[in-house]
């Protein structure tokens, strides 16, 4: 009798040893606290760059409203369209959790009185709408296959203050600051 209670007494004392537990419930846990973590990293990349182009996209479109196009650095061709453009990628600047190579623009006029017709020649009180897309990418790699390939986009329209002195960008490309950025035509 005396043996089989020594036997419960260690079976006891086995079960209320809890030595590691928290090991094993920390493994348990941490990948998914991993993968929240970086994901939210990811987003928030993301965010940032696509407030960023959003943000430029509107400043360049306020810009082409007034006709204010500057050189802001070396823009090959160095016409006016161009320059626009190069002053539309000055706007953006760096694009985080998006790849700047990837990186579209897209300028176009639609008249102010039948709203989708192109605009040979536009003119003040038409509407000039300036637009950005690029890939996003993953910076952590976790969320690759979930982001990776897929594109942010952006557009504002504007009404133009005065005639312009330059004109659409659907196609083409321009180079800034040693990149180069090919034209887009902008959803209507």
């Amino acid at each position: 009798m005396r043996r089989r209670w020594a036997s419960l007494e260690r079976w006891s004392a086995l079960r209320r040893n809890e030595d590691g537990q928290e090991l094993v419930e920390f493994l348990l846990v941490a990948p998914l606290f991993f993968l929240l973590l970086l994901g939210m990293v990811d987003f928030g990349l993301i965010f940032g760059g696509y407030v960023t182009m959003r943000g430029g996209v509107e400043a360049g479109a306020r810009m082409a409203s007034v006709d204010n196009y500057g050189t802001v650095a070396p823009c090959s061709p160095s016409d006016p369209t161009s320059e626009m453009v190069c002053t539309v990628i000055a706007r953006i600047g760096s694009l985080p959790g998006m790849t700047k190579q990837s990186l579209q623009i897209g300028i176009s006029f639609t008249s102010g009185t039948i709203a989708g017709d192109p605009v040979a020649d536009a003119v003040a009180g038409d509407n000039v709408t300036v637009c950005a897309s690029a890939q996003l990418h993953s910076t952590t790699g976790l969320t690759a296959p979930f982001i990776d390939g897929r594109t942010a986009s952006t557009s504002s329209t504007i009404r133009l203050e005065q005639n312009p002195q330059f004109g659409s960008f659907t196609s083409g490309s321009v180079t800034f600051g040693g990149q180069t950025v090919k034209g887009m035509t902008c959803p209507p």
